[in-house]
């Protein structure tokens, strides 16, 4: 079966405490809904230039371990060693292809939220963000976080507009 990872059918739930209709919702979601791999945007295939900073930059390939949303473009974009390009007539059923991260406009969350490990330790001097080829329909704040294993998350960039 293509897009569905039955190992993550689950056999057993606890429905104790809870009404018939999240019983229901709850053996959708837990038992079957889990396993359906996510529905993603295509991945970048013409890519921009090379980043000439990207040797410098310890992000490039970095592993992500949670996204809460990757519908409109790939997280992993974010971790390039490439400088992002637009196309202005490529498109998916999603929509627009964007070569970048980008959250949904009416979000349902507080926010969008990307953990990612880097593929090695490294002090981080620097951080850029971008929000080019984004006009009108970027984040409106940015805040970023770094963790040492298992530690206190810090908080590295305070939140900011973007």
């Amino acid at each position: 079966i293509q897009g569905v990872d039955t190992t993550k059918f689950r056999s057993q739930v606890s429905l104790e405490g809870i009404t018939q209709e999240e019983i229901v919702n709850i053996g959708y979601k837990e038992l079957v809904f889990s396993a359906f791999a996510p529905t993603l945007p295509p991945v970048i295939v013409d890519k921009g230039p090379k980043d000439p900073l990207a040797q410098y930059n310890r992000a490039v390939g970095a592993e992500i371990l949670k996204v809460t949303n990757q519908r409109f473009a790939r997280a992993d974009n974010l971790f390039s060693d490439h400088q992002p390009k637009f196309d202005p007539e490529l498109f998916c059923p999603m929509g627009k292809v964007m070569d970048s991260w980008e959250s949904a406009r009416h979000n349902e969350q507080e926010c969008d939220v990307l953990i990612a490990r880097l593929k090695a330790p490294a002090a981080v001097n620097y951080v850029a963000i971008s929000t080019k080829y984004h006009f009108g329909n970027q984040v409106e704040f940015v805040e970023i976080f770094f963790q040492k294993e298992d530690q206190e998350w810090i908080c590295a960039v305070p939140k900011k507009k973007t």
